[in-house]
């Protein structure tokens, strides 16, 4: 068995197998060998490409400072990642990278690219010469695994660069960024309908926002009374929270009052050398290299550096491609790294055009690497350094963490927006699916600009945007602004969203009667997705169901208190919470009118000593609370479905939102179980979850495939049955 393990799987396990240690030795043997090649590989490809140290690269790349053996810190950075492993399976590990890497003479950037180009994750891909790159359907977990950490065009690009070597170069860079697989388990020819995405984060925002940094080469000075507040930090006019990337400090790093912007700007100077490198095969001189090392503690130096290398952009930017889709408005060349010669009449009508500069750039040095051109590997330590900045970036965009709950997720939708959303509002027509439909979820400007349109597009189902986070006198001065075109249809529904630690449902009821006296019932409701506890959500979807007394068509979005594992949800916690005192008190009381027969209420009674404490409360629940929770899913699950009341599933939001830790464990696949259930399949935010609306279809057929372990028949069925839902309980 350890002899056919794909070749980087058997970094650790295979070395201890030719040494005579038994596999049953290691202790990670218990995950199984299949998901520790896999693991394995990730966690190498992770530390190599985002937890590296940022200083440690800089200053041995700029500076020419020695730190010693480079792949030390990857054996603390996997151990940190990576609990399972032990200090045996990290050193070895490492080892067997030394032996890889020591094989020749190259510098260590040079062999960093080497494993990234031919490494174990590359059976995911498709093999063959097309000019759209596939994933393979079987391999469609592992790919949204690993992009969450690493960049998924860095890797499809690594991959195009191990085929085409030593061949003709490619030059159609095209593709979507969220891959398509090679095949499905249900027609793809028939209309999908997204009924819940967000129109902010339908589209990826980084690339075009990176592409955007990268052609300004500014560094943002800050005035001397400026204070910078932890975690906040400004990127020109964008306000970013850093929320999910922690670097390990493990190093003393250098550098640590640089915000991301001084990186940025660092990045803007490496990506310019390197696409005068391939334009004109001029290498990084060593005053340029000294320049950049020092315009990180000169900021005299910096600004000059970057003033040149505007300058020397300038030259570039008469010859670059200007005319995106057809619109003549566009008078600007978006990216100098986009040339006409590299544009032909099929990309200029693919929105992903404007990508097609840095894709090209990254895609002719890696095949000048790989190829063993010397120019170009001396390049490499440049190239490595501009890709680690670029996806430590990237993290800031995507809802990648292991955290749970909306908070995570709401600073990720605000580090989406950049100077370039009116760019992308341009290009959102373009960027739509084949065969599919979106109601897509506008704010105010959102609904403003799409009302204003003489011609709406057909695909798009612009629904009113109610955020939970607004007073709900703001709420009702919104809802009231736009009645007319909700009685007329042009604006096709009403959706709330939000944390319910915002606003509970009764909250919005006055609000909810006007409606509905107006005739408007196209209302959907985000409901049971964030929570302080288990209980606090199943008690705000339950307050809906009464209160409100919501029946079809009305919608309901989520619902994801009323799938989570109660026995894991509460030994995970230690069965404590925590919460402000008064909704501690409205949950206890909610338990004890609603707990089953034989549970002792008494146990769920607020002490007197808590009672009177101010705001925050922490509070040890009895064991029976799983009871109680099992019992009120149940009876609220069975009255959402006798009602026929639509529900709107995001998969992979609701598996990076909520307590599960796979796609069968998810709302989704639990009500497909029950006939007479109305589930549905949506992309919630695409642009921050790196997916697309039939991959969240291909991702439950996989669940249903390989976890639940239906046949392809009974698959077609339950995608079928999820389509037409979707059809049927539309906003019309």
């Amino acid at each position: 068995m350890g002899r056919n393990v794909p070749k980087d799987g058997q970094v650790c396990i295979e070395s201890r197998y030719t040494q005579g240690i038994q596999f049953k030795e290691c202790k990670t043997w218990a995950l199984g060998l299949k998901k520790i090649f896999m693991d394995i590989c990730r966690g190498v490809l992770r530390a190599l490409f985002l937890d590296y140290p940022l200083s440690k690269v800089f200053d041995k790349v700029c500076g020419n400072v020695s730190d010693g053996d480079f792949l030390i810190p990857v054996e603390h950075l996997l151990r940190w990642r990576m609990t399972e492993l032990t200090l045996t399976d990290t050193q070895a590990i490492v080892e067997r990278l030394t032996q890889k890497f020591s094989r020749s003479n190259c510098s260590i950037f040079v062999h960093l690219f080497d494993y990234l180009c031919v490494n174990q994750y590359n059976d995911i891909f498709v093999d063959g010469n097309f000019s759209t790159p596939l994933i393979r359907h079987e391999h469609l977990f592992r790919w949204m695994e690993i992009v969450k950490f690493i960049d998924g065009d860095l890797l499809t690009i690594a991959n195009i660069v191990n085929c085409d070597k030593n061949k003709r170069q490619r030059d159609c860079f095209t593709w979507s960024l969220a891959l398509k697989t090679d095949e499905t388990l249900f027609d793809i020819e028939n209309t999908y309908i997204d009924l819940h995405v967000h129109q902010n984060v339908a589209n990826d925002r980084f690339y075009i926002h990176w592409i955007d940094l990268m052609n300004r080469f500014a560094i943002t000075s800050r005035k001397t009374e400026d204070v910078k507040q932890e975690g906040d930090i400004m990127l020109d006019e964008w306000s970013v929270k850093v929320r999910q990337y922690a670097p390990l400090m493990l190093w003393k790093e250098n550098y640590t009052d640089k915000s991301y912007m001084d990186w940025i700007g660092v990045a803007s100077i490496i990506r310019f050398y390197l696409f005068r490198f391939l334009e004109e095969g001029k290498a990084i001189a060593p005053k340029e290299r000294r320049d950049i090392y020092n315009c990180m503690t000169d900021s005299d130096i910096a600004k000059l550096l970057l003033d040149d290398c505007r300058r020397g952009v300038s030259s570039y930017r008469s010859t670059a491609f200007k005319e995106y889709l057809e619109k003549s408005y566009v008078d600007k060349a978006w990216d100098y790294g986009i040339q006409d010669k590299y544009v032909d009449e099929d990309s200029k009508k693919s929105p992903y055009c404007i990508l097609i500069g840095e894709r090209r750039l990254i895609y002719n040095l890696l095949l000048k690497i790989e190829e063993n051109n010397q120019d170009a590997k001396k390049m490499a330590p440049w190239l490595y350094l501009y890709l680690l900045i670029k996806n430590r970036i990237r993290m800031e965009h995507y809802l990648a963490n292991d955290l749970v709950g909306l908070s995570n997720y709401n600073l990720t939708v605000r580090n989406s927006n950049s100077p370039m959303t009116e760019a992308m509002r341009m290009l959102f027509d373009k960027f739509q699916e084949d065969n599919s439909i979106m109601e897509v979820r506008m704010n105010e400007k959102g609904c403003d600009e799409f009302l204003k349109e003489r011609e709406q597009p057909k695909w798009i189902k612009a629904i009113l945007l109610i955020s939970k986070s607004f007073r709900i006198e703001e709420s009702k001065s919104i809802v009231a602004k736009y009645i007319k075109p909700l009685q007329k249809g042009k604006i096709a529904g009403v959706d709330f969203a939000g944390s319910d630690t915002e606003k509970r449902p009764r909250d919005f009821e006055d609000i909810i009667k006007y409606l509905r006296d107006k005739g408007i019932d196209n209302l959907t409701y985000h409901i049971g997705e964030n929570f302080y506890d288990l209980v606090d959500g199943l008690r705000a979807i339950d307050e809906i169901i009464t209160d409100l007394n919501w029946q079809k068509p009305n919608r309901l979005a989520h619902l994801l208190a009323l799938f989570t594992n109660a026995d894991k949800y509460y030994e995970r916690k230690h069965y404590t919470v925590t919460m402000p005192r008064k909704m501690l008190l409205d949950n206890l009381e909610w338990i004890r009118k609603n707990a089953p027969e034989g549970v002792d209420t008494n146990d769920f009674v607020l002490p007197e000593i808590l009672q009177n404490d101010e705001d925050i409360v922490v509070f040890k629940l009895k064991r029976t609370i799983v009871d109680v929770v099992k019992y009120n899913q149940d009876r609220i699950r069975t009255e959402i479905i006798h009602r026929g009341i639509p529900i709107g599933t995001c998969p992979t939001s609701n598996l990076r939102i909520g307590y599960f830790s796979k796609y069968s464990e998810l709302p989704t696949c639990s009500l497909l179980s029950d006939e007479d259930s109305v589930v549905t399949i949506n992309t919630d935010a695409p642009g921050i979850l790196y997916t697309s609306l039939e991959n969240e279809y291909n991702l439950i057929a996989l669940a249903l495939k390989k976890d639940m372990g239906m046949s392809e028949k009974d698959i077609r069925q339950a995608i079928e049955r999820l389509r037409q839902n979707a059809e049927t309980v539309t906003f019309s």
